[in-house]
């Protein structure tokens, strides 16, 4: 009677006379590969509970996001010959770090997932009192953003130094709103529910106009350097949207522990 060998998709191999059971699994593999993929993990459906752990589990990787950004903005001032190693040592770095706060398959772009990464970028800035350490943060990360970019669109060296040269100026503005939004954290408190609501609408206001303006000037440094059909306004609105949220939060926060 013949004797079968179970494969991992369901289907089975004979084994031939001679032949011992791991000998006819092995055969089985460089014949028929396509039994031994399996398929990936179905992604999990969002529910509220697990964005809000997403939530808090985006936050670490969204500050070393914009660390990593920065650091790639820094690297552009090395000789050439040197960048690649050292970008290469960043995005090890970076994945490294980022890879226990992973998002658990199905919540990769959930709000509560970017909401905690747009929350994390803005936490190195929050960290520092320095308003000139935080200025060059800024501008590292926007020209790392710029670079990373335009070498996505495989623009040409020239045009990935002016995007990048650009971008720092850019990144500066990057400052501002949480150095502002930390400044009214560290104000006396003022009593009362209408004072707490218009505190959370400015901070709120300034962070969404910030990356609103902030979204908008990266696009058009891609349309003027690099990329002629780039649209203005790409993901100006989700930008200022996920801005204006952090913001407000921040601003809450700080408040209750003022």
């Amino acid at each position: 009677m013949p004797q079968y060998v179970p494969l991992p998709d369901g289907s089975s191999v004979t084994v031939r006379e001679g032949e011992t059971p791991e000998q006819a699994y092995a055969r089985a593999q460089q014949m028929y590969p396509e039994a031994f993929k399996t398929a990936p993990p179905a992604p999990t459906k969002p529910t509220v509970a697990g964005q809000v752990g997403e939530f808090f589990k985006g936050i670490i990787p969204g500050g070393i996001g914009a660390l990593e950004s920065a650091a790639v903005g820094a690297s552009a001032l090395l000789p050439d010959e040197w960048e690649p190693s050292v970008r290469k040592g960043i995005a090890g770095l970076a994945g490294a770090a980022k890879s226990p706060f992973a998002a658990t398959p199905g919540y990769e772009e959930t709000v509560g997932r970017k909401l905690g990464e747009a929350g994390g970028s803005i936490l190195p800035f929050l960290l520092t009192r320095s308003k000139p350490v935080a200025g060059a943060l800024g501008a590292g990360m926007g020209a790392g953003e710029a670079r990373t970019r335009a070498e996505q669109e495989g623009a040409t060296p020239d045009q990935i130094g002016r995007a990048t040269a650009l971008g720092s100026v850019v990144g500066l503005s990057e400052m501002f709103a949480p150095m502002r939004i930390l400044g009214r954290v560290e104000e006396p408190a003022k009593r009362g529910a209408v004072e707490a609501v218009k505190r959370v609408f400015v901070a709120g206001g300034i962070e969404a106009a910030q990356e609103d303006a902030s979204q908008a000037a990266q696009n058009l440094i891609a349309k003027g350097v690099y990329k002629p059909e780039q649209a203005v306004i790409e993901q100006v609105g989700e930008s200022a949207a996920y801005g204006g949220a952090v913001g407000a939060l921040a601003q809450e926060i700080g408040r209750a522990h003022v």
